[in-house]
C-alpha cells in the first residue's frame, strides 16, 4: 500500500509529538539546573553558563547536513539518530563531571534538535495527504511549550523535597527510550511514493518564482525567530527600566507571553483545520503582533502591557514560523529535508545574532531594542506580502484549493457515514412497524429546508441534485437491508 494505515499513522504522529515534549524540556534543562551542574563541574557559575551556547553551535553545524541526509538516507534513520543523541545527552549530563565533556554534550543536544526538525517536519509534509500537515506542525509548537512549562515546576519540586536534580534528566530519558523503541517498530511513509504522488498532482512553479519564494521564506525563518527573541530577552528589563513597572509586573509580562503562546498554538491548531487562506492568516498574525508591540511601546499602562504581551505570544509565538516552513515545503516535491534544514538554520543564525545586535542597541537605550523588534516585524510583513504577490494566480493556488476540498471531503465522508447509521435506525423502525420505504412528503420537506440554506443561488440546482442522490442511495440501502 502507498499510504500508511490509519492506526500506524496515528501512532507515528503521537510518537513525534512526544519527541517534541521532550525537546521542549531539553531546551531549558541546562539553564534550569545550571547551579547544580556548575558544582559537579567544579566551575564558577559564570564559566558554567558558557556551556549553554553549545546547543546553538550544534544546530548551526548540523541543520543543513542532516536536512540533506534526511532526503538521502530516509527520515526514519535521521529521526532515530536524533533521538539516540538526545538519549546520550540526557543520561550523561547529570553524571558527567567535566565541563569540556559537558560542552560537547550540549553541542550533541543541538545536533539532536537539528535531526528531529530535519526529519519530523518533512514527515508531516509527506503525510499531508491527510490534510493535517500544518495543524501537526502547530501541535509540535504546543508540545514544546508544554515541555518548557512543566520542567521548571518539576525542578522546583525536586529541589524543595531534597531530591537529586538528575531525575529531571533521567525521567525524560526514560520516556525518550520507550518512544525510541516504539518508533523503531513503526512503518514510515514511503518517500519515493509520496514524491511520485506529488509529481502527479502538483504543477511546478517557474524556477525564478521558486528561487524568489525560497529566499523570502528563509528570510522569514530568520525574522520570525528574531522577533520572538527580541521580545523574550528584553521585555522584562524594558518594563522595569523604561516603563518603570515594579518587578512583579515586569516578570508577569513574560508569563503572559508564555500563556499567549500556548493559547495561540492551540487556537491555531483548530483554525487551520478550517478551509482558510494560510498566506493571509500569516499576514494577519504578523500585523497583529506588530500592533501588540506598538501598544507596549507607546501605551505605558500595566494592564495594557499585560494584554499586549499575551496578544504578542498569541500571534508571534503561535506557530507562525512553522506555518512559514509549511509554505516553503509546498514549493518542493524533493529536498524537503534540506529545505527544512536551511529554514531552521536561518532561525539558528537569529538565535546567535539577535543577542549581539540587541546587546549593542542597549548601549543606546532600551527603546532602540523595541524599535528593532518593530523593524523586524515590518520586514516579516513585507516578505509575506511579496510572497503572496508571487503566488497569486500561480499553480500553488490550485494546490491550496484542492487541499481545502480534500479537507471538506473528509468531513463530508464522516457526516455521510453518520447519516447512514441513522438511516439504518429508520429502516429498522419501518420494518418493525410495516411502513413503506418511500416517504415523498418527508423528502420534499427535507429538500425545501435545505434549499433555504444554500447561500449561493448558482449552486442551488447542483446542491439539490447531490442531496437527491444521497436520498436515492439511502432508499437503495434500506431496500437491500430488508429482513
Amino acid at each position: 500500500m502507498n499510504t500508511l494505515k490509519i492506526q500506524s499513522k496515528s501512532r507515528l504522529k503521537i510518537s513525534l509529538f512526544v519527541n517534541y515534549l521532550i525537546h521542549g524540556i531539553a531546551l531549558t534543562i541546562l539553564a534550569q539546573n545550571i547551579t547544580q551542574l556548575s558544582e559537579i563541574w567544579q566551575k564558577p557559575l559564570v564559566t558554567a553558563t558558557y556551556v549553554l551556547s553549545g546547543t546553538g553551535i550544534g544546530r548551526l553545524i548540523a541543520y543543513i547536513i542532516l536536512g540533506y541526509l534526511s532526503d538521502k538516507i530516509g527520515r526514519k534513520n535521521i529521526l532515530i539518530f536524533g533521538m539516540t543523541s538526545y538519549l546520550i545527552f540526557f543520561i550523561a549530563t547529570p553524571i558527567n563531571q567535566s565541563i569540556t565533556i559537558a560542552y560537547f554534550l550540549a553541542i550533541l543536544a543541538g545536533i539532536s534538535n537539528s535531526a528531529l526538525d530535519s526529519a519530523t517536519y518533512p514527515i508531516f509534509s509527506d503525510l499531508k495527504n491527510d490534510n493535517s500537515g500544518s495543524t501537526n506542525s502547530i501541535l509540535i509548537k504546543s508540545c514544546m511549550s508544554i515541555g518548557e512549562f512543566i520542567l521548571p515546576l518539576f525542578v522546583v519540586s525536586l529541589h524543595s523535597t531534597n531530591q537529586w536534580f538528575g531525575w529531571s534528566f533521567i525521567i525524560p530519558a526514560t520516556i525518550l527510550l520507550i518512544n525510541l523503541i516504539n518508533i523503531s517498530m513503526i512503518k514510515f511513509p514511503n518517500k519515493n511514493v509520496v514524491e511520485e504522488n506529488e509529481e502527479l498532482h502538483q504543477t511546478q512553479l517557474s524556477k525564478a518564482k521558486r528561487i524568489a519564494l525560497t529566499i523570502l521564506f528563509i528570510i522569514f525563518g530568520y525574522t520570525s525567530m528574531a522577533l520572538m527573541l527580541s521580545f523574550i530577552q528584553w521585555i522584562t528589563l524594558f518594563a522595569s527600566n523604561v516603563l518603570h513597572y515594579n518587578m512583579w509586573i515586569s516578570h508577569l509580562l513574560l508569563s503572559a507571553y508564555s500563556l499567549g503562546s500556548i493559547a495561540g498554538s492551540i487556537s491555531m491548531f483548530f483554525i487551520l483545520k478550517k478551509p482558510i487562506n494560510r498566506k493571509n492568516l500569516m499576514l494577519l498574525i504578523n500585523v497583529v503582533a506588530g500592533i501588540m508591540i506598538t501598544g507596549i511601546f507607546l501605551i505605558h499602562n500595566p494592564i495594557i502591557s499585560i494584554i499586549c504581551s499575551f496578544g504578542f505570544g498569541f500571534t508571534a509565538a503561535s506557530g507562525v514560523m512553522q506555518m512559514g516552513l509549511e509554505e516553503l515545503l509546498t514549493n518542493f516535491i524533493k529536498r524537503k529535508g534540506l529545505m527544512t534544514g536551511i529554514f531552521f538554520m536561518a532561525g539558528s543564525i537569529a538565535s546567535f545574532t539577535v543577542p549581539i545586535i540587541t546587546g549593542k542597541l542597549t548601549s543606546i537605550n532600551l527603546n532602540a531594542v523595541m524599535l528593532f523588534a518593530l523593524i523586524i516585524n515590518l520586514i516579516s510583513i513585507i516578505v509575506i506580502l511579496i510572497a503572496n504577490f508571487i503566488k497569486t494566480d500561480s499553480p500553488n493556488e490550485l494546490i491550496e484549493a484542492r487541499q481545502n476540498i480534500n479537507q471538506i471531503d473528509q468531513k463530508l465522508a464522516k457526516l455521510i457515514n453518520q447519516r447512514f447509521e441513522e438511516v439504518q435506525k429508520v429502516n429498522n423502525y419501518k420494518q418493525e412497524n410495516n411502513l413503506p420505504i418511500l416517504d415523498e412528503t418527508r423528502e420534499n420537506d427535507v429538500l425545501k429546508s435545505l434549499h433555504n440554506k444554500f447561500k449561493n443561488s448558482k449552486f442551488n440546482l447542483y446542491s439539490e441534485n447531490i442531496f437527491k442522490n444521497i436520498m436515492s442511495e439511502s432508499k437503495k440501502f434500506q431496500k437491500n437491508n430488508q429482513n
